[in-house]
């Protein structure tokens, strides 16, 4: 299980309004969850540099405005590096929206990120690109992935059945914010392991309530299409050790997949008694995917 803790860039944004009416094909007060799992870098402007992406979207009761958040999961020498943004805009002509955001955090490290698509038939679909530099200009990772997300039916009472071999399954995971908690998974080819699984979870901590994104490879799944997970990781600091665990238990169903997600994070002091600084739990959260 890895938690992304390296070079992590929250952007949010409030995109100006446009003019133009939502398309009337666009459901209200609707969430999509869902994103990428990629099997090679697409594109020739940043070859091998294109990564994972998780996008979930919520429309406004009257349809006529989107919340769209987005993470692009880029690799790098070293360990990944995570950008993140999220917006607010009005549904452009035909479901479109598009939002940028360029942001110079403290350390002085610049993000831009930014996520566009279309609304239409039940799915979004589109691009998340995104990019990080250091202080002095360098860049640290850059990249571009497609995406697609889905509006999930309940289908936690449907009837059992076999992993969808070589099939990417996207969806939500439960959770309020302004925009929806999503999660994808890539099952291999064989149909007997998932071979990766992203998703994002709330993630309360004694000094702050925010979000938190894992993956995790290679889960192996029962021939009664059931799996279950606990992986459990640590990540140094200079001042503290954060030492933590994700459980993930699940089961295949017709259209999909349904399950939970429990995460819990401890962080101690290096130095002295190594005393508890911060612990942080997501809760048991219940998600669900499909095709």
């Amino acid at each position: 299980m890895q938690r992304i803790a390296l070079l992590v860039a929250v952007a949010c944004v409030a995109v100006a309004a446009s003019a133009a009416p939502a398309t009337a094909q666009v459901p209200g007060n609707t969430d999509w969850g869902g994103g990428e799992i990629v099997d090679k870098p697409p594109g020739r402007d940043f070859p091998g540099r294109a990564g994972d992406a998780n996008v979930s979207l919520r429309t406004s009761v009257d349809a006529t405005a989107v919340t769209v958040a987005g993470t692009i999961l880029l690799p790098r020498p070293g360990g990944p590096c995570q950008v993140i943004g999220s917006g607010t805009q009005r549904l452009g002509p035909g479901g479109t929206f598009s939002v940028r955001e360029r942001r110079t955090l403290r350390s002085r490290i610049r993000t831009d990120v930014t996520i566009s698509g279309r609304i239409e038939g039940g799915r979004a679909t589109g691009e998340v690109v995104g990019s990080l530099k250091s202080r002095r200009g360098r860049t640290l990772c850059k990249g571009r992935t497609t995406f697609t997300s889905i509006a999930v039916p309940d289908i936690s009472a449907a009837p059992p059945a076999p992993a969808p071999a070589g099939t990417v399954l996207r969806g939500l995971v439960s959770g309020m914010t302004d925009a929806p908690y999503d999660i994808v998974m890539r099952v291999a080819p064989d149909g007997r392991s998932i071979a990766r699984m992203n998703f994002s979870v709330p993630w309360k901590c004694r000094g702050f309530n925010g979000d938190e994104s894992f993956y995790e490879d290679a889960i192996p799944v029962k021939d009664d299409g059931t799996f279950r997970v606990v992986s459990r990781y640590t990540i140094p600091y200079s001042d503290a050790i954060d030492r933590g665990s994700v459980t993930i238990s699940g089961r295949f169903v017709m259209g999909g997949v349904v399950g939970t997600v429990t995460g819990r994070e401890t962080s101690r002091a290096r130095k002295g008694r190594k005393r508890v600084v911060d612990r942080c739990a997501s809760g048991n959260r219940a998600f669900r995917a499909a095709v």
